[in-house]
């Protein structure tokens, strides 16, 4: 994959994001179970919950991913020592 197409699908990824965390705050104050800033602030607390979450994942996953993909990857010798067979 390309960069810039990675860049495009990250930046439209935090476009979608900011427009929906707006858009989730209007919804909870506009509830009626229970007072408009209690129900704003149980979204913003779960947020808060739910981004730590990630980064811990983050930091967590990506290092443990990267350990694994070098320990599964075949040793180079071994490929380059295996003779090339043709038949003709």
């Amino acid at each position: 994959m390309h960069p810039v197409i990675a860049l495009n699908g990250f930046g439209l990824t935090g476009v979608g994001g900011s427009a929906a965390y707006p858009l989730a705050i209007s919804a909870a104050a506009r509830r009626t179970d229970r007072a408009a800033p209690v129900n704003v602030a149980a979204l913003a607390q779960k947020t808060f919950i739910v981004l730590f979450a990630i980064r811990f994942s983050n930091r967590a996953v990506v290092p443990a991913a990267i350990l694994l993909s070098k320990a599964l990857a075949p040793p180079a010798a071994s490929i380059a020592a295996e003779p090339v067979q043709t038949h003709g």
